[in-house]
């Protein structure tokens, strides 16, 4: 730089002083009208106050410290009854300063994302550089330069020792603080941005051919700078030079360079010792790659240890690669820009397990622009020579949209890949290949002579190694040993081999859905249905459908239905969150007591209302032959309580009876009430785990009480324990479906005198004799056991009728000893923590007993014995 132009670039840089803040006062801020950050709150979010974090003397005393600078600069204002509030965070700057920022994190919880776009990093470095005078400048305080909309201010709350404030303008740390920022240079910058200027977010530079136009571009900038207001920061700024850093590049009239800070940081690291140092070793790589050609065949032993579950080893082939990545850091290649009128060549190499492609324009030489590689997916790596090439351009036209739509690309490959991909046969991937680069200028040249060193070492880091397979011909026959032979196979095999095409060394079949079906072979097919299955964009659906799709694919194998019904009948999450089984899977089977009070079914009903005496709980009995029904309310289910009704409500009453059957709730199960029915010689029967149908005739019996009750108690819920004796009385008085009877009559042998015929006297009543009184109801007694005989020959008609309707929508399921079976999840069982997403099905169980009437009894894997017996209505088969 001559001394005139050193001179006249000072002269303007004075001229514009005023544009440099020294201090947050010097700052007058962007008009609101221009630009202000607003906070889309959504409605439905609640105000988060933070609780007041303990923080060390040296931050608490820098804390105070900013505050008074914001107070001082108008930046913040005190607040008071603020719904929302935050903790400041002190971070250190690189000199050494404190810089006070706000923990937003509930606060950016409940705005969405602003959507507006960022610049492409690679288009603004590609602007950038090339240009012999650059200019670099920095916003002084940039976000606080912007206003925060007053209704939103408090909502930027945040709390310190001395009291609870919130900004004025916008504050670091929001969520779409970077969106609103690029947004306001958008605006201010806009005929400047992409002519001599770039700007991402904060970072801007200016950049010309020559210093004399620098003058005048600069001279621009300020005067936009000034209009809106907007203030630098001075010792940031850099004004006049031939390069410098802008997005971690180095930028300057030769092209592109890597960062020499990144570069170095690699080079000085020593070799990694455990995991979490070659994630970090990873992370840098990242920002390098576009310098690192076959970066990812380079680090394939290092990526294999983030890959693995097992102990961290640094191996040889660790370290090789390390020294490789140090030695070519240690003179990374330098980028050109891109010119738009000359096409960019683009070579592809491709390996077993890594593609790579590097982008060249033939201008002076043969000039790299950006290299690009990635390891191939476990799928990928089984495919075909062609598809991994065409992959490797498909992935290198992707992220790099921008070259290939601004210019004609030429890609040089020896692989026939130019005539498959133009091929009217593709189908599958292939074909979405053809058309996602059909929007390309894209033509295809053989391989030349090689001019440039990094594209030697390009070419010869993946040149793929010669591998011969014995292929194996199966000669198919048709039985006959003479020339006379029928050729009936042999025709059969004529007529399939029409249905088939090869198409560019791969076979297909001619389809009806699909115009060619790719034909793969068992390892692919395997593949294809994991990943269609239970792949990103997998769908766990039933086997046709899977077939179905597999089909629309493009996919074809001769055992295709077959494999994918096969396939999802023993995918083990899908037998785990199945849909539940409602139909019936044993036989209905009647219970039959052999005479009156012989068998009692019980059963605990509640929780109720708090009653009279802290009742909430409801112990009912109901006799299986007479139907007749004893109850009692509790205020807890206890085993003294159970033992105390059965005694006093039972035995005492109706004598010993010959069985006892109940669920398997603790109170049932308990050892002194089982010690106690066994010494009276009582037979204790417990239904299948979750299986109440098993004592239908106690649920039965709940259920009418409970619906009696509810339709006599209105809004008078409490006195439920007082109406209990009267639905008794009235449930005992009335006569059943099942028997025809009453159970007061099948109990006592005459019918109860119920109110209904004092009121209204009744024949009975009316002509009442006392006299004869007694010999008729002596005769009525006398002829009981014949009326029970009749209804108990009515109630088994009514049990085979209704086992006739029930066995009607039976699917049976049965199982044998040994058998692994899945068991419902039931509520009770299920991870609170997993709520709706909790799985249906539990196990693998093994069935180790096989009992009478569907009843099962399980055992782990491991050998331990389920407890209880479980009914095959909760079981299904499992497929291993």
């Amino acid at each position: 730089m001559t001394e005139e132009s050193r001179s006249a670039l000072c002269k303007v840089i004075l001229k514009n002083k005023d544009l440099f803040a020294w201090t947050p006062s010097d700052m007058p801020g962007v008009d609101p009208e221009v630009m202000c950050h607003k906070l889309s709150v959504c409605t439905e979010a609640r105000p988060i106050a933070q609780r007041k974090r303990k923080m060390g003397t040296e931050r608490k005393l820098a804390v105070e410290t900013e505050v008074a600078k914001l107070l001082d600069a108008g930046f913040i204002r005190e607040v008071h009854y603020t719904t929302w509030l935050a903790n400041v965070v002190m971070v250190k700057k690189s000199n050494g300063k404190w810089r006070m920022c706000t923990d937003y994190t509930s606060l950016n919880k409940a705005c969405p994302k602003d959507a507006y776009p960022l610049p492409n990093i690679d288009r603004l470095v590609d602007g950038a550089s090339g240009h012999g005078v650059l200019s670099f400048l920095d916003a002084y305080s940039g976000y606080n330069q912007i206003p925060m909309h007053p209704r939103d201010e408090e909502k930027t709350a945040f709390i310190t020792d001395s009291a609870n404030y919130c900004y004025q303008v916008m504050p670091f740390g929001l969520k779409n603080a970077g969106a609103t920022y690029q947004r306001l240079m958008n605006k201010v910058f806009q005929r400047q941005i992409g002519k001599n200027m770039e700007v991402y977010v904060d970072d801007m530079v200016v950049k010309s051919r020559n210093i004399d136009w620098h003058v005048t571009d600069l001279s621009e900038v300020f005067q936009q700078l000034r209009k809106y207001d907007m203030r630098l920061n001075p010792e940031k700024c850099v004004f006049g030079v031939s390069g410098g850093k802008f997005l971690g590049f180095m930028l300057s009239a030769r092209g592109i360079e890597a960062n020499p800070d990144k570069c170095m940081a690699i080079v000085n690291m020593i070799s990694p010792q455990n995991l979490k140092q070659v994630q970090q070793l990873a992370g840098r790589l990242t920002a390098l790659s576009r310098f690192l050609p076959c970066l990812a065949e380079i680090t394939k032993p290092m990526v294999g240890l983030l890959r693995k579950a097992k102990k961290f080893e640094w191996s040889v082939e660790c370290e090789e690669a390390f020294r490789t990545l140090k030695e070519r850091l240690g003179s990374p290649p330098i980028l050109s820009k891109p010119d738009p009128e000359v096409p960019i060549v683009v070579y592809l190499c491709v390996s077993n397990d890594t593609i790579s492609t590097v982008l060249i324009q033939e201008k002076e030489g043969q000039q790299p622009i950006y290299f690009i590689s990635r390891m191939l997916q476990e799928a990928e790596t089984r495919y075909q020579l062609l598809e991994k090439v065409a992959l490797g351009l498909v992935h290198t036209a992707r992220p790099l949209r921008q070259y290939f739509q601004s210019h004609q690309i030429v890609v040089r490959t020896d692989c026939p890949i130019a005539k498959v991909l133009r091929k009217p046969e593709l189908a599958g991937r292939m074909m979405a290949w053809s058309i996602e680069l059909s929007e390309f200028d894209i033509g295809f040249q053989p391989r030349g002579p090689i001019r440039s060193q990094y594209l030697v070492d390009f070419i010869n880091e993946l040149q793929p190694r010669g591998c011969f397979v014995n292929d194996l011909w199966t000669i198919h026959v048709d039985g006959s040993s003479n020339n006379q032979g029928s050729g009936a196979a042999a025709k059969k095999l004529r007529t399939q081999a029409a249905r088939y095409i090869v198409v560019g060394g791969e076979l297909y079949r001619r389809g009806f859905s699909v115009p060619l079906l790719k034909c793969v072979d068992k390892e692919q097919a395997n593949y294809i249905l994991r990943e269609m299955h239970e792949g990103i964009c997998g769908f766990h659906s039933g086997g046709r459908t899977l077939a179905t799709k597999v089909l629309r694919a493009g996919y074809y194998w001769p055992t295709l239905r077959e494999d994918c019904v096969k396939f999802v009948k023993h995918y083990v999450s899908c037998q785990r969150h199945g849909n539940l089984i409602h139909a019936s899977a044993e036989e209905l089977h009647g219970i039959s007591s052999p005479w009156p009070f012989a068998m009692w079914g019980m059963d605990i009903l509640g929780p109720f209302p708090i009653a009279k005496g802290q009742c909430k709980f409801l112990l009912v009995a109901v006799d299986y032959f007479t139907k007749w029904v004893e109850a009692e309310p509790l205020a807890s289910i206890t085993t003294a309580n159970v033992q105390k009704f059965l005694w006093k409500n039972i035995i005492t009453r109706f004598g010993i009876p010959y069985a006892l059957v109940t669920d398997n709730g603790l109170q049932f199960t308990d050892q002194k009430l089982n010690r106690f029915i066994q010494d009276l010689g009582i037979k204790h029967r417990f239904t299948s785990v979750e299986h109440p149908q098993a004592n239908g005739q106690a649920e039965a019996a709940n259920k009418v009480i409970l619906g009696e009750l509810k339709k006599r108690l209105g809004d008078a819920k409490g006195a439920w324990a007082e109406e209990l004796l009267e639905v008794l009385w009235a449930y005992r008085c009335t006569p059943q479906s099942t028997t025809k009877e009453t159970p007061f009559r099948l109990t006592y042998g005459t019918d109860a005198m119920i109110p209904v015929e004092v009121g209204e006297p009744s024949f009975r009543r009316q002509y009442f004799d006392e006299n004869t009184n007694d010999i008729s109801l002596r005769a009525e007694v006398d002829m009981v056991d014949e009326v029970r005989v009749r209804t108990e020959i009515i109630a088994e008609a009514c049990k085979q009728r209704m086992a006739r309707r029930f066995n009607s929508n039976l699917i049976k399921r049965s199982f044998k000893e040994g058998d692994l079976v899945w068991r419902v999840q039931g509520s009770a069982r299920r991870n609170s923590k997993e709520g709706k997403l909790a799985a249906n099905w539990d196990g693998p169980f093994r069935v180790r007993h096989s009992l009478e009437n569907g009843a099962y009894k399980l055992e782990e894997l491991s050998g331990k014995v389920i407890p209880r017996t479980w009914n095959a209505s909760h079981l299904k088969t499992y497929y291993s």
